[in-house]
């Protein structure tokens, strides 16, 4: 049987909490219950055996990238969400010290080093970083190649 404690489910509610429950959908109203009832539902979740259970049905949707663009998004139900954040907040910082150093300059992503307490990553670098990079490196290496990935793109790409 695998569970999640008390204190990670605290963990995953307090990231949604401050990072938002979605970039690209309204809040569902379920979340209000969810809010209401967050002492008596954390004691609910610590109870599912992970390895049997089966998550809600998202919602997909597409949403604009840029004005010739759209990417794929995905709405959680709120329980799939805090379990899901709920790990995440256990495994982030194994997970990132087994990352390729900031220092290297090559990887643009949010990072856990500098995230006030409850968050799941600080919210620099931004893409706006990345752009500047893209930007410099492209003028100072005229003769040369460069790559960069979006990981929406990679999943289509993965799906066929």
């Amino acid at each position: 049987m695998f569970t999640l404690s008390a204190d990670s489910l605290d963990r995953g509610y307090q990231a949604i909490l401050h990072h938002g429950y979605s970039d690209f959908f309204p809040e569902p109203p379920e979340f209000d219950a969810v809010k209401k009832g967050w002492d008596k539902l954390r004691t609910i979740l610590g109870g599912i055996d992970l390895t049997k259970y089966q998550p809600f049905k998202p919602v997909y949707a597409f949403a604009p990238k840029s004005k010739i663009n759209l990417r794929p998004v995905t709405l959680l139900h709120p329980v799939d969400l805090v379990l899901y954040s709920s790990l995440v907040a256990d495994l982030v910082e194994h997970i990132d010290e087994k990352r390729i150093p900031s220092e290297d300059n090559r990887v643009f992503s949010f990072r856990l080093e500098g995230a006030p307490k409850g968050a799941l990553y600080a919210s620099n670098p931004s893409h706006a970083e990345f752009e500047a990079e893209k930007l410099r490196r492209s003028r100072d290496y005229i003769e040369s190649y460069m790559g960069f990935a979006d990981i929406a793109e990679l999943r289509q790409f993965a799906s066929h």
